[in-house]
């Protein structure tokens, strides 16, 4: 029987040094990998063993043949630290922890399996004075092991002395409101130490870097942002943050994280700095409530004046104030106005913001005496409506950003705490006006002194890969007197180099775009890049000659040329082809012989999943009479480190002339090179589109 744990050490520590040894270069199945969450439930049985080893040593003058009894459970726990240590092998291999943090969790432990291993197979040589320095060495070693591994999961000052930390600064919105929810919600798998897909959210710089997926914020986009894209996938699905059995965001934390980012994501922002409208403003935790005299509504009349276009809710819990909110410009209803009179008592914030009001529209804020704070962004007033606002003693601040004032009232506005008057029509000398009128008033333009603000990149009319020949493309943006540059053939445009737009574009064969916007006072915008693919003539049907990887086989042949386009953040969304260990090739059949003159393959660049442009892309043909013949061959440049993941698209010139069929051959770089983290393994290819001119 002493023979049998003997064995299995051997063979556990043996897979041991493999993992160890090879742990870079093997490719484990995905069905092994699960394996590795059985770590943090193994390890405390080793750690628990070990303490009943020490206990019978101590006990040992007391227990007759103590020294079989010490083997035997020596023997076990050896064993059960050895499966420990690989099930800690196949977590690391398949969680993203930093590779810096995780080396000493992970040698130590495989040191101890093998320091227990060794403890048993030389046992009898083990004199009994020598004993209690085998335990002390054993012990050190699990207490070091075990140290390092709360270090990966609690933090790496978990266990050590910390002296006491600054205060948070309470006015700090980061601070106070979104570091907390991160930290709570979000730490366990994405802090330093644990970054699982490659992303720390322990600050705004590490969320802007962002891990695999790219950024996890757009600063100023909520909805774009990858992080908010996790958090509002449906609770089943996979990819759903945080993960289906761990505590869940609540409405109030996701309507901060929305917030913040749509305020720009600011690692620094006083609450005096947010927004009129900013619901950040309801969450301050240091601000004093306001008091008010007045009594509360009925939650039927609440209930009565909200609308699918027009929110009312209270701006604080228990409080008797409302602030009412429009949406969809398209379904304002000026009647919906008057309506608010049934709660004109209790109402303190209206926002209008981008709805089609103007001055005739706007009486009834008279009747809205306790009012404090009005937005009117992006409206059709042009000043006349702010003799209504002389009533309103308890107002503070109104937003007129982005509206054609014309000759304002200065005096309405000079009582106020705060205007904002960014893209507002207000000149300079209106501003100084305002200001000797009212010392101590703020007026915010959006820019703060001595710096400049970057405007944000044009829109595109079309929003579809696929196009017609000949659509017309129109390219806009919200900011009048905005000028808009553009490039055709893949360079940068800046504000002397490329095309002033003036008129709408027209796509001719594939299309590739780059835009930027320009305005004085700011800063460019960011580059607009899009890729049009033109409707070409669709093959009849379609063969794969080699098969895909199992789990990344779309729908076969088929997706080649379905005309729908893979999400670049998602290569698991069933539209893109895998291949890995063989070439790609597909054969494309044309019943009617068809004249082509092109070929776009569209594929997914994502370096730190392993997948590269191809290393080349074959294209062999048959005309109406003779036999196949290659038609053309082109080999890609190959990224280098640190570019982020894109579609991109490889064209390829056939001669013209008709063919029956078409076969093209995409074929991997294997090896990866020496600066990637997989060296010396396979890339994959992944393909959605190939589309024929």
């Amino acid at each position: 029987m002493r023979r049998v744990p003997e064995y299995l050490l051997i063979f556990f520590n043996g897979l041991l040094a493999v993992l160890v040894v090879f742990e870079n270069r093997l490719q484990l199945p995905e069905w092994l990998i699960p394996a590795g969450r059985l770590h943090p439930v193994l390890l405390h049985l080793p750690i628990g063993l070990w303490a009943a080893v020490i206990i019978l040593y101590l006990l040992r003058h007391r227990v007759p043949g103590y020294r079989a009894l010490l083997l035997t459970f020596m023997q076990i726990t050896a064993v059960f630290t050895a499966v420990t240590a690989l099930a800690g092998m196949l977590l690391a291999l398949g969680v993203d922890y930093d590779a810096s943090q995780i080396t000493g969790h992970k040698y130590t432990g495989v040191a101890l399996s093998g320091l227990f291993w060794l403890a048993v197979i030389f046992f009898d040589r083990i004199p009994d004075r020598a004993m209690p320095a085998v335990l002390v060495l054993v012990s050190g070693l699990v207490i070091l092991t075990g140290h390092r591994g709360g270090e990966l999961t609690h933090g790496e000052d978990f266990l050590r002395f910390r002296p006491a930390e600054s205060p948070v600064q309470e006015d700090d919105v980061y601070a106070t409101l979104i570091a907390p929810i991160l930290e709570e919600k979000c730490s366990s798998c994405h802090k330093t130490g644990k970054t699982k897909g490659g992303l720390n959210l322990g600050s705004v710089a590490l969320m802007l870097k962002g891990g695999e997926n790219g950024p996890a914020l757009v600063a100023g986009n909520a909805l774009e942002s990858h992080l908010m894209k996790r958090i509002f996938l449906p609770l089943e699905h996979k990819e759903h943050m945080p993960p289906r059995k761990k505590t869940q965001l609540t409405e109030p934390e996701i309507e901060i994280l929305t917030a913040w980012i749509n305020e720009g994501a600011p690692a620094k922002m006083s609450f005096a700095q947010l927004k009129p409208d900013s619901p950040l403003r309801k969450y301050r935790q240091t601000e004093a409530e306001e008091a008010f005299t007045f009594p509360a509504a009925s939650p039927e009349t609440i209930v009565e004046v909200n609308t699918p276009f027009c929110r009312v809710t209270p701006v604080a819990v228990n409080s008797p104030a409302l602030s009412a909110s429009f949406f969809v410009r398209a379904k304002f209803d000026p009647a919906q106005l008057e309506k608010l009179l049934r709660v004109k008592d209790q109402l303190t914030e209206l926002n209008l913001s981008k709805m089609p009001v103007n001055d005739a529209d706007l009486k009834v804020l008279a009747e809205f005496k306790n009012l404090r704070h009005l937005n009117l962004s992006s409206t059709e007033v042009t000043g006349s409506f702010l003799s209504y606002l002389k009533g309103l003693r308890h107002l503070k601040s109104v937003s007129l950003a982005n509206t054609r004032l014309h000759q304002p009232d200065l005096k309405a506005l000079a009582r106020l705490n705060t205007v904002y008057l960014w893209e507002s029509g207000f000149t300079a000398e209106d501003r100084n006006r305002l200001k000797k009128l009212n010392p101590a008033i703020q007026l915010d333009t959006g820019q703060r002194e001595n710096e400049r603000i970057a405007i944000n990149p044009p829109e595109s009319s079309e929003k579809k890969a696929f196009l017609k020949q000949g659509t017309p493309l129109t390219l806009r943006h919200a900011l009048p007197g905005v000028q808009i540059r553009y490039t055709l053939d893949g360079t940068l445009p800046d504000s002397t180099h490329g095309e002033v737009y003036s008129r709408p574009l027209t796509v001719q064969g594939r299309t590739r775009i780059r835009a930027r916007a320009f305005k004085e006072g700011w800063l460019g915008s960011t580059v607009l890049e899009l890729d049009y693919l033109v409707n070409g003539p669709e093959p009849d049907s379609a063969a794969l000659m080699s098969s895909p990887a199992a789990q990344y086989g779309a729908k076969g042949a088929k997706s080649l040329y379905d005309r729908l386009k893979g999400d670049p953040d998602n290569f698991l969304d069933k539209t893109w082809l895998g291949y890995r260990e063989k070439p790609l090739e597909a054969v494309f059949f044309f019943s009617t012989p068809r004249e082509l003159k092109n070929m776009t393959v569209s594929m997914l660049e994502k370096i730190d999943s392993y997948i590269l442009p191809p290393q080349s892309i074959e294209v062999w043909g048959k005309p109406v009479s003779g036999p196949e013949q290659l038609l053309g061959k082109i080999s890609p440049v190959q990224p280098t480190a640190g570019r982020p993941r894109k579609t991109t698209y490889f064209d390829v010139p056939l001669p013209p002339q008709k063919y029956r069929e078409i076969r093209i051959r995409v074929k991997n770089v294997n090896p990866l090179p020496a600066w990637h983290p997989g060296k010396g393994t396979p890339a994959w290819v992944f393909v959605d589109e190939v589309v024929f001119n």
